[in-house]
């Protein structure tokens, strides 16, 4: 739609909307402002902002024209508003750049009493009050508004189930701003950051993997729609490649313009542009939830002659939450030499295994998957060169270690965090474990002579949504009394338990101190394959009872909110998991432990319905 505005106020306020001033009238005491909007926009983004307004004023120059902005702040915030825009011309530029004219007559930021977030009103912008004053925001709150002026404004998604196309893209182009007004390092942060957050919570914050497209009405603004969205432009610009990915994104935005669009559409419109077949793709991010995780499983060299070898790399896959596995995804293999030199090596992966052959000038010295993360997948990693001793921390994957001996020279680790089930046991005889299908751990790199370090792994079954939470539920639902360490040297080894010394934090969580660091795979796991008998109930999501007295001497008590004739399949498990007893109780019917070993115990209730409850008590 279109819009005139008449908006009528006292004369010391004034009222500002979308489009063009065409009137300020003042009329016996009144003030009435007519502004007039020519361009089609969605109603949602109509707007009236009314205060004891002032102006500050920009005008944007770009290589193809001019462009007035207006800033309209109270008279006391003039000051911190020119700090807080300062990149505001940097940022139109920006994004002319990568997606094509700004088409809107003006830019336009109101400031306005609120404190989450902003309001993407096409040329008045309704901009916290509380942001400015600092260039802390400009990415998330300037930029990302901004940006809106193409993602959201002039093409809007067709229903709110695609809201990515407005929120994901307009997410992305924080990271677009970041890397060409400062470094691309600063875009790779953001990226990883937010990668992060989804394979670690994003399922738990959101109930499961999510399609972008397709998002629920209660996560139209949640984090599978900005992050996730963010996370598959990312991969389309990889997949594409920067020249036909921006100019691909200028024609859609130019077919589409004063229109909607959904995701079959925008398919099909960058199909038609690049000329490249985008099914998989689309079907892969954007149609079905979850990721990919990709893991070097082994590399075979041979000497062909002349110092040229041939290298024949298997690259295994694994699903984070996907239904299926992804097929032609463009990823690099760096291969690095005595010098930690590394050539880089392009492959297109499909399938659980992927095998392809190069060569090589020299004899490689290990092998890194995505070292330049140009592809974001469920798995994070960071690369550190070690020249002295004491503690290193590798935030991506979530370790630390800490160097007693650095060696005779300088030693280059790579460590990183894959968000996916490790491999199972290749024997069954001896000790079993419940090995964690949630993460696992791969270290690659060179160590110098004589280097000694200890490695700092963290566990926590708890969800919550930050730190080291979600990551070890499969294994710590209950208590994380019987988490292990194991390690493998190389895919074709099987799993060992290693040294190490656990701290707890909590009944659920701490650090596990690993004695010796050494190149290979580590996992965590219940000993003596814990679980294995309860896998039939998802623990996470069992509803925790309360059990009195506690801790008792012969008898317990349970108690349940539900109807007192239920009756539940009980199961009573040892500290380390082991069924103790099973027996048929109906609601508040008392339990005898009079039998039972001191200790701790675990107690585990299924009714007829199928629900589930769980918990722990200590007999004296």
């Amino acid at each position: 739609s279109v819009y005139d505005f008449y908006i009528i106020t006292d004369s010391i306020r004034y009222a500002y909307c979308n489009g063009q001033l065409v009137n300020d009238m003042v009329s016996n005491g009144k003030r009435t402002r007519h502004w007039q909007m020519a361009k089609d926009i969605p109603s949602y983004l109509a707007s009236v902002a009314v205060a004891d307004y002032t102006e500050v004023k920009q005008i944007i120059t770009t290589p193809s024209h001019t462009i007035p902005a207006i800033i309209a702040a109270r008279a006391a915030d003039t000051n911190a508003v020119k700090t807080a825009f300062i990149n505001l011309p940097h940022a139109v530029n920006i994004y002319e750049a990568k997606y094509g004219l700004y088409q809107w007559n003006r830019v336009g930021y109101c400031l306005v009493p609120f404190n989450s977030g902003a309001m993407e009103h096409a040329t008045n912008i309704a901009y916290p009050q509380v942001a400015i004053g600092t260039t802390a925001y400009e990415a998330s709150l300037m930029a990302h508004e901004l940006s809106h002026h193409w993602w959201g404004d002039l093409v809007t998604c067709e229903t709110q189930e695609d809201m990515w196309i407005n929120e994901g893209m307009a997410t992305y182009s924080e990271m677009i701003f970041l890397e060409n007004r400062y470094n691309y390092q600063q875009y790779q942060n953001q990226l990883l950051s937010m990668l992060s957050d989804m394979v670690q919570f994003g399922n738990f914050k959101e109930q499961q993997y999510w399609p972008v497209s397709g998002i629920p009405s209660q996560y139209t603004y949640g984090d599978h729609v900005y992050k996730k969205g963010a996370i598959v432009a990312h991969n389309l610009r990889t997949y594409l490649g920067d020249s036909l990915f921006f100019d691909g994104l200028k024609y859609v935005l130019n077919q589409k313009a004063y229109k909607n669009m959904n995701s079959s559409e925008f398919q099909l419109l960058l199909e038609s542009y690049t000329g490249k077949n985008l099914n998989k793709f689309f079907q892969n991010w954007v149609f079905n939830g979850g990721y990919p995780v990709f893991v070097i499983d082994s590399v075979k060299y041979q000497s062909v002659g002349g110092g040229i070898y041939s290298a024949m790399v298997y690259v295994k896959q694994k699903l984070h939450g996907a239904p299926q596995y992804f097929d032609s995804v463009p990823v690099t293999v760096s291969f690095f030499n005595n010098s930690w030199q590394s050539f880089d090596v392009k492959a297109t992966l499909s399938g659980s295994m992927t095998v392809f052959t190069t060569t090589l000038n020299f004899l490689p010295q290990f092998e890194i998957l995505n070292y330049d993360k140009k592809l974001a997948y469920a798995a994070l990693g960071d690369a550190k060169v070690i020249k002295n001793t004491g503690n290193v921390s590798f935030p991506n994957s979530k370790v630390s270690i800490n160097v007693m001996n650095k060696g005779i020279d300088s030693s280059f680790l790579y460590i990183e965090h894959h968000f996916a089930e490790a491999d199972s046991q290749k024997t069954q005889t001896g000790k079993k474990y419940k090995i964690s299908n949630q993460h696992f751990w791969k270290i690659t790199g060179k160590l110098s002579n004589g280097f000694y370090a200890k490695l700092r792994l963290n566990y926590n079954g708890n969800i919550v949504y930050s730190g080291y939470g979600c990551m070890d539920t499969c294994l710590a639902s209950f208590n994380a009394d019987s988490i292990t360490v194991l390690y493998r040297p190389h895919s074709a080894s099987d799993w060992r338990e290693m040294k190490f010394t656990k701290y707890p934090s909590g009944p659920k969580s701490g650090m596990l101190y690993v004695d010796t660091l050494l190149i290979g795979e580590y996992t965590l796991a219940n000993k003596n394959g814990i679980f294995t008998s309860v896998k039939e109930f998802e623990v996470e999501k069992m509803q925790e009872i309360k059990i009195y007295p506690n801790p008792s001497d012969n008898i317990i008590s349970i108690e349940l909110s539900t109807n007192r004739n239920d009756m539940y399949d009980t199961k009573i498990y040892s500290s380390d998991m082991k069924l103790i007893r099973t027996l048929r109780l109906k609601t508040g019917e008392k339990i005898h432990i009079e039998n039972l070993r001191a200790g701790t115990y675990f107690i585990v209730l299924k009714n007829e319905k199928g629900q589930c409850y769980f918990g722990k008590f200590i007999k004296n």
